[in-house]
């Protein structure tokens, strides 16, 4: 399963699905950032 399909972040256009991705990714690097 992909990041979108795992999160439920699921749009009508792939400009949507990216967007969510990247904020999904900005937020786990977010979370690695601040746990160290």
């Amino acid at each position: 399963m992909s990041i979108v399909e795992t999160t439920g972040c699921d749009g009508p256009s792939k400009t949507v699905r990216v967007h969510c991705s990247h904020a999904i990714l900005y937020a786990h690097f977010h979370v690695h950032v601040h746990a160290q």
